[in-house]
């Protein structure tokens, strides 16, 4: 993406090419930017190597396990390997959760990390949020790192804690303003709310009323459903 007044540049760069607007709006679609050599091996191979080079010589190299700053070097494990897959729970009906493992902010949970806003991203029935009990707001905003389209959204109570929530609000950043999606009452085991697809940034969730208890939060997706329910 090349913004306004500047002149991005990717050379010899991988991955795929992308086309979109500014952050957090849907047009106008920017240009790409200048790409040179777009897939293809450039030399030198790291410029952060030969910046070493030149300052410390070859012997910089092998300080840290290098002979080269070539091709070769890299392909011989010198690349980091990939993390293992993250856990995945597609919806029977509304297919990719499009909210799993999404960065957030949350209202702070019981002390440690057991009970974060993230264990209602994790795919993990047997994980919740549970906020503190004299949190005086009780929400979490997430970030979908880039432009998401979605029509519908799951909330599902831990099973221990089934009834606690009462009212509750949901609103997406949606070309630089925030928009409602739903708001509903009981949640329960499972509460799916559909709404005219849209394409968000941020989705905000906000648990305006309930009883008995901080509330909890075992699950809460996001999803493009192929085929919502006609009325």
């Amino acid at each position: 993406m090349e913004p306004p007044g500047a002149m991005n540049w990717a050379i010899g760069c991988i991955g795929d090419r992308l086309k979109t607007a500014r952050y957090f709006d849907t047009a106008p679609v920017l240009p790409e930017g200048t790409f040179d050599a777009y897939g293809k091996p450039v030399a030198p191979a790291s410029l952060y190597l030969a910046q070493l080079q030149e300052r410390l010589g070859p012997q910089g190299l092998k300080n840290i396990g290098y002979d080269a700053n070539d091709d070769d070097a890299f392909a011989a494990g010198k690349s980091t390997p990939r993390p293992p897959p993250l856990k995945t729970e597609p919806h029977p009906q509304l297919g990719a959760d499009l909210a799993l493992h999404r960065p957030l902010s949350a209202t702070e949970g019981r002390p440690g990390r057991e009970f974060a806003g993230e264990r209602a991203l994790d795919a993990d029935e047997s994980t919740y949020w549970f906020p503190a009990d004299d949190a005086k707001r009780i929400a979490f905003e997430l970030d979908l790192e880039g432009p998401v389209d979605i029509n519908a959204l799951e909330l599902r109570e831990s099973k221990d804690a089934l009834g606690r929530i009462k009212a509750y609000r949901v609103e997406a950043q949606v070309d630089s303003d925030w928009m409602l999606l739903s708001e509903g009452t009981d949640v329960g085991d499972s509460k799916i709310d559909r709404f005219p697809k849209i394409t968000a940034w941020m989705v905000r969730l906000t648990i305006t009323q309930h009883v008995d208890g901080a509330p909890t939060l075992r699950k809460f997706g996001l999803y493009l459903d192929a085929k919502p329910p006609t009325n």
